[in-house]
């Protein structure tokens, strides 16, 4: 690139430098429909890290500090990193096209394009269910144990459940209702018995249903570790996840006979289809109760 391009783009860069809250909130008013933020929870993080710094800030080293801590902290493949990066891109490039930044500086950040195998989604059965709640419960009995408590009831999504407040909580009528939701819209589910009068006996600790014995929100890092500390006294139990308990919610509601469409309702899936490519290869032979006349 000719010299005085670049000596002319640098001045227009020393020009103009605000910070990149601003900056994203321009991006996104002149392109709507940008896929920056499709990630909720990565342009969350990334608006945390850097919204409050000025644009000349977003150098290499710093990104490729903030995007490698979080591959690790949510144990993310390179096939999730790329497509990430594949997101923060459409803002990077708005900033190169509008000369507030000489050059996407993600480009110099590489993930692997020769992807492993997926981790295998692992499903667990009422009976390891069980087991893991007790492994849960004796490891942090009045702050972890009642969130994956509701997650085992619910089917919910981490994040659905982390945020509950005790206000989407309706105990006459029975309905627990999230507000963050992947899709974005409300959803309301029924609550069981059990799950009933186990959430009206927790202490009210603040206006969140799960918080932790400081009286904050209860967070996702506290979670893993339980998790992880649990696993770890119990060798011999599945290496799950909290959206394996997801996983398993669905299995084992359809091997009792639940109906597709009922799951997708309670999920949260925006399409019967997702449903199905996810939960529809269970074998037929699982099935509790062929006939639909058995009570």
């Amino acid at each position: 690139m000719n010299s005085g391009i670049v000596n002319s783009r640098l001045l227009t860069l020393r020009q103009k430098t605000p910070c990149v809250g601003t900056l994203i909130k321009l991006h996104l008013e002149e392109n709507p429909k940008s896929k920056f933020r499709d990630r909720k929870n990565t342009f969350v993080a990334f608006c945390n890290a850097f919204s409050h710094q000025k644009v000349t800030h977003l150098t290499p080293s710093a990104l490729r500090a903030w995007i490698l801590a979080l591959k690790e902290r949510k144990n993310y493949s390179d096939r999730n990193m790329n497509h990430i990066k594949s997101d923060l891109n459409y803002f990077f490039n708005f900033l190169v096209k509008k000369d507030y930044l000489p050059k996407n500086p993600l480009s110099e950040i590489k993930f692997s394009r020769k992807y492993s195998l997926k981790r295998n989604r692992i499903v667990m059965s009422h009976n390891e269910i069980m087991a893991a709640l007790d492994a849960t419960k004796a490891h942090s009995h009045d702050v972890v144990y009642p969130f994956i408590f509701t997650l085992v009831h619910t089917g919910a999504r981490r994040e659905e459940v982390r945020l509950l407040k005790w206000e989407h909580l309706d105990f006459e009528t029975g309905l627990m209702t999230f507000k963050k939701t992947k899709s974005g819209l409300d959803r309301s589910i029924r609550m069981g018995p059990s799950l009933l009068v186990f959430l009206q006996l927790l202490p009210r600790r603040g206006d969140f249903v799960f918080m932790n014995q400081f009286g904050w929100l209860l967070s996702r890092e506290q979670i893993d570790d339980t998790i992880a500390a649990a696993q770890k006294k119990n060798p011999k139990m599945k290496n799950w996840r909290c959206h394996d308990l997801r996983h398993s919610f669905a299995y084992n509601f359809l091997t009792k006979g639940g109906d597709m469409y009922a799951l997708q309702a309670i999920l949260g899936h925006k399409s019967i289809q997702h449903t199905v490519d996810f939960y529809g290869n269970y074998k037929a032979c699982d099935v509790r109760s062929v006939s639909p006349y058995e009570v």
